[in-house]
């Protein structure tokens, strides 16, 4: 005799395991992206405290010589080289009236970094009423590294 009962269903339907793969697949391509934005931002701040190093080093030899340093070696600072930082210079784009430290970042070590954008600087000059100096930070370049990238207070 034929039983017409339903089958009860045992594990899952192929078109069920296409689906949970396909969410799993979203789900790790974001989170990829996110990780590689996160380091990337961690290893920019790094370049930061590099150069606030130098910045209070600059800040201090401005308020006793009167004058921005033209040289790393003036502040006492050695070559910095590190795993994310290629070289880091000093400019004077306007004299001795305003002073710029630059980081050239290592474009190989970054995921969201290309060549042409390589760098985080800097930049200060006296104010003109009390003489203290106020510190801005920025990319070096025009097309500059994307915003979401950079640390809040390097943000345009």
């Amino acid at each position: 005799m034929l039983s017409l009962a339903p089958k009860t269903m045992r594990g899952f339907s192929i078109l069920e395991l296409m689906m949970v793969s396909v969410i799993l697949a979203i789900l790790a391509s974001m989170a990829v992206l996110t990780y590689m934005e996160y380091t990337d931002r961690a290893k920019i701040t790094e370049a930061l405290i590099h150069l606030g190093q130098v910045r209070s080093e600059a800040s201090v030899f401005y308020q006793s010589m009167g004058h921005f340093p033209n040289q790393l070696s003036e502040l006492g600072v050695n070559a910095i080289h590190t795993k994310y930082i290629q070289s880091v210079s000093l400019h004077q784009p306007s004299g001795n009236q305003s002073l710029q430290i630059r980081a050239y970042l290592d474009p190989v070590r970054f995921f969201r970094i290309d060549a042409q954008s390589n760098g985080i600087m800097l930049s200060s000059a006296p104010s003109a009423s009390d003489g203290s100096l106020q510190w801005r930070c920025q990319s070096t370049s025009i097309q500059g590294i994307k915003a979401h990238i950079l640390p809040g207070h390097c943000r345009p």
